[in-house]
């Protein structure tokens, strides 16, 4: 019962609820993203490393940049969720303290300190919401630049190579897998 005692109700709630909906709704979500993803990614090296095969070194070598940016993000991001986290629950503890004493509030006519407490642990919420948006932002424009170079190396062989060497049905086979 100490634990209780001595956790503040916002935090037990924050907590319990971000985990329920991450299993429930985000989980499945993104397993199922993650699968046709990885699935696609695969088909599409495997089309372009048929046609293309020099162009397997580049893919090799931009796959080592998205480790390395994926590495950075994963620790980045890691900390920004969990500032994220933890400048939610004394938001929660506030909201439901204030719901539970609200007759208290009115009769001490303390409504505005209250008011004033909520807007400036919503506006630490909302920055390190936004840090958390930002890095994900930061993310993807990395990711898709880095597809983007995919395009261009593989647009690139399309046209500097030989049609004797390579049919163009061929060409344009690893051309739509990697707009794709």
């Amino acid at each position: 019962m100490s634990f209780f005692d001595t956790t503040p109700t916002g935090r037990i709630v924050n907590r319990f609820s971000k985990d329920q909906d991450e299993v429930d709704t985000m989980l499945p979500f993104n397993m199922e993203n993650f699968l046709q993803f990885c699935l696609m990614v695969t088909y599409t090296i495997i089309t372009i490393s048929a046609v293309f095969p020099p162009l397997l070194i580049a893919i090799t070598l931009l796959g080592a940049i998205f480790t390395l940016i994926l590495y950075i993000f994963q620790r980045s991001i890691r900390e920004m969720k969990r500032m994220e986290n933890v400048s939610r629950s004394p938001w929660i503890s506030l909201t439901t303290s204030t719901i539970q004493g609200l007759g208290t509030i009115h009769a001490y006519d303390k409504r505005e300190q209250y008011i004033q407490q909520f807007k400036e642990m919503s506006d630490i919420n909302s920055n390190h919401f936004l840090l958390f948006n930002c890095g994900t932002r930061w993310l993807s424009f990395w990711l898709d630049f880095l597809s983007a170079s995919v395009t261009l190396m593989v647009a690139l062989f399309v046209v500097l190579s030989s049609p004797d060497i390579i049919s163009p049905a061929m060409k344009g086979l690893a051309l739509s897998y990697t707009i794709q």
